[in-house]
């Protein structure tokens, strides 16, 4: 059920949406919004997180976003269950907050709750979940702020009574998922998935055609290649997949187009068997795979463009990978199914999806939300059958391809996947409907 009013906000280029039971949404007007312009005094707000650090990528997507803040109308404070990091994303998260506190290590959750409820917390944001310690459960299960927000550390709903909000959109929570939440939900009006990348990955691009294939000399790579790729974590990697990316890749090089599969390595008998399934299975000679090891963050988000089409991952979609991903100016191919396996045979002729993996649950969405947001919609597949004709497509129309990488790398200064700052504000509408 949607409450609809007649004057709808633009709020930075779409509209913020509050849940105000699982069921029931209410739209944040641009009247309420006006009303809350002038605070008697600031909204407190407060992140917590055990993964304020240098080796966690949720230090490095919001290391930009508590600057943006309006600091008129909300102080930040920001609560870290992690040693003081002196890293770069650590001081611009400093920086960007007006209070960082370091919650003292052996200190019980009783204690760690009321260092936070002395602070007159007004809205506490949980960026854990259940992904990391289970101390964060424990702190705000004593209720230190009065209301209490599930955002970005654990893709799902949490199922805790003391969660009131959850942070997504229409894409990751779709109408028909919405009874399975437990929390009101936040609907940003474009991806959810909040991230740094323009004001700390673009120093990392490749600019040059010499850039790219000095690089690719580096990783083993063909220079004249078209680079299928896919360096998520390869657990992510379901087996009715890869059978999948072997078939497209098997077409590609059987139409005479030279092709590879760049995959992350995980160990010597992943990497055996994965040759020995392409080999046996599609005759694929040991160069149609190349296997590379994780880097360094710098040099992992520069080595993404010797890529020249993502495949994501349908039972585990790249989020933060996604992300450095469609910044470094490469496509990514996402499956996102329009019904739920038990009502489709859509895919039945297809022989890799005997065991079909479905995409209802949140962590199988956020790829399409990404493109969405980055205005490649028409890279999200309904079928594995149809995602499999759009990896042969990308690798055998040039020019149409090309049309599809040139948008993208345009995109990277206007799309609303790479502008924190609307996405900040459009997150405050929320915050000042939520408080009021």
């Amino acid at each position: 059920e949607v409450e609809k009013n007649k004057s709808m906000p633009k709020t930075m280029g779409g509209t913020t949406t509050v849940s105000t039971s699982p069921r029931k949404l209410t739209m944040v007007s641009e009247e309420s919004v006006q009303e809350l312009t002038s605070p008697k005094k600031k909204i407190r707000l407060g992140y917590i997180s055990p993964d304020f650090t240098s080796n966690h990528p949720l230090a490095f997507l919001m290391q930009s976003v508590f600057g943006h803040h309006d600091k008129s109308y909300f102080s930040v404070h920001m609560y870290a269950l992690s040693k003081d990091d002196e890293c770069s994303e650590i001081r611009a998260i400093k920086e960007g907050s007006d209070h960082f506190t370091c919650l003292p290590a052996g200190g019980s959750p009783q204690e760690l709750a009321d260092r936070i409820k002395n602070d007159e917390i007004d809205i506490l944001v949980d960026l854990c979940g259940y992904a990391g310690t289970s101390l964060v459960a424990q702190i705000l299960s004593l209720r230190p702020a009065p209301v209490q927000i599930s955002y970005m550390g654990f893709p799902g709903s949490t199922g805790a009574p003391y969660l009131d909000y959850m942070v997504c959109d229409r894409i990751v929570v779709p109408q028909s998922l919405r009874t399975h939440y437990t929390e009101r939900l936040i609907l940003m009006p474009h991806c959810y998935f909040v991230n740094s990348h323009k004001t700390c990955a673009s120093h990392t691009l490749l600019e040059t055609d010499e850039e790219k294939h000095k690089m690719r000399e580096k990783y083993g790579l063909p220079k004249d290649a078209f680079v299928f790729c896919c360096l998520s974590r390869p657990d992510k990697i379901d087996p009715c997949t890869f059978q999948s990316w072997l078939q497209a890749l098997f077409l590609v090089r059987n139409r005479g187009v030279h092709s590879v599969l760049w995959l992350l390595r995980s160990g010597p008998e992943m990497e055996a068997n994965l040759r020995q399934i392409a080999r046996s299975e599609f005759g694929l000679s040991d160069s149609a795979l190349v296997f590379t090891d994780i880097c360094p963050r710098d040099e992992h988000l520069s080595r993404l463009g010797c890529a020249d089409l993502f495949l994501d991952t349908p039972a585990y979609n790249a989020h933060t990978l996604g992300c450095d991903t469609l910044f470094a100016g490469v496509p990514m191919v996402s499956l996102l199914r329009t019904t739920s396996l038990q009502d489709t045979s859509s895919d039945k002729d297809n022989y890799v999806n005997v065991k079909k993996v479905d995409t209802e649950k949140l962590p199988s969405r956020v790829g399409a939300s990404l493109l969405i947001a980055s205005g490649l919609d028409n890279m999200i597949c309904p079928t594995m059958k149809i995602y499999e004709e759009m990896m042969i497509k990308c690798a055998t129309r040039t020019e149409w391809y090309n049309s599809v990488r040139s948008k993208l790398k345009a995109s990277r200064e206007t799309s609303p996947l790479f502008d924190t700052r609307r996405w900040v504000k459009n997150f405050e509408l929320s915050l000042k409907h939520i408080s009021s």
